[in-house]
């Protein structure tokens, strides 16, 4: 008797343990999707900013070419160029946050 009641012990504790499993599984491709969602996010961010440096980078170097450029303009593409990356390096440092947490 006393070893049906450890073989039926042993089976419940393997069918909870399964479960667990189940449970841990599931949460691992819960933080996979989620991962991966901030991931896509951050690459459709870099290249939207990418497309705003691009665009300032050839409005200098029009305006170079035909000698229109003044140094406060040019200064101001700069810094706008230069603010662009702060951000985009912002958000990046946030979702890294939220990528390790």
């Amino acid at each position: 008797m006393l070893e049906i009641s450890l073989i039926f012990l042993n089976f419940c504790l393997i069918i909870a343990l399964f479960r667990e499993i189940k449970s841990l599984k599931q949460k691992v491709y819960e933080i996979s999707f989620q991962k991966e969602l901030l991931t896509k996010q951050l690459i459709k961010e870099l290249k939207s900013n990418l497309y705003v440096i691009s665009a300032i980078s050839s409005g200098i170097e029009m305006n170079l070419e035909y000698n229109k450029l003044n140094k406060e303009t040019l200064i101001k593409s700069l810094k706008d160029i230069s603010s662009n990356i702060k951000t985009f390096e912002n958000k990046v440092k946030c979702l890294e946050k939220k990528l390790f947490e």
